[in-house]
């Protein structure tokens, strides 16, 4: 850890300001009852780009499918969202739900809040439980969506 404090304070850089989940690893995703949450990723830049951006922040999303969370690097001048037209597509229609876009969004936001609650209170077997169901749900969201967005790339390419 020391030979990690000296290379960062030898080539001059530094954590970005980041919100989002503070445990971003689990050893297993799927068991309430694994104890074990880390926060081992970081997201570093040079002091001239966070001169440069410094309304720059990291996202640390809920670790959703994978044992990492994702980070996002969000550099507010540099975005421009272009709108997009609306096309309804057939995989949609066939869905019970039907309100595919929305439902990921929900379950990310659900996942995040538990997460929010587990860094708070990491022994909490019920919160884990709870957030295992919310995993289970936002992966067969995800498969929906991974679903789509293959039929939306046929209509594109």
């Amino acid at each position: 850890m020391i030979e990690f404090q000296n290379c960062v304070n030898e080539v001059e850089i530094k954590d970005i300001n980041c919100t989002g989940v503070h445990f971003i690893w689990t050893k297993s995703l799927l068991n309430p009852n694994s104890t074990i949450l880390k926060k081992i990723d970081r997201v570093m830049s040079n002091c001239e780009f966070i001169t440069q951006f410094n309304n720059a922040n990291v996202v640390f999303l809920p670790y959703g499918i994978f044992y990492h969370s994702s980070a996002i690097l969000k550099i507010p001048q540099v975005m421009v969202k272009k709108k997009k037209s609306f096309r309804l597509v057939n995989y949609i229609t066939n869905k019970n739900n039907g309100n595919l876009f929305n439902k990921i969004a929900i379950l990310k936001d659900k996942l995040h809040e538990v997460q929010g609650k587990i860094d708070k209170d990491p022994t909490n077997k019920e919160l884990r439980a709870e957030g295992v169901e919310i995993l289970k749900s936002y992966k067969e969201a995800a498969e929906d969506e991974e679903k789509l967005l293959m039929q939306k790339s046929k209509v594109n390419g």
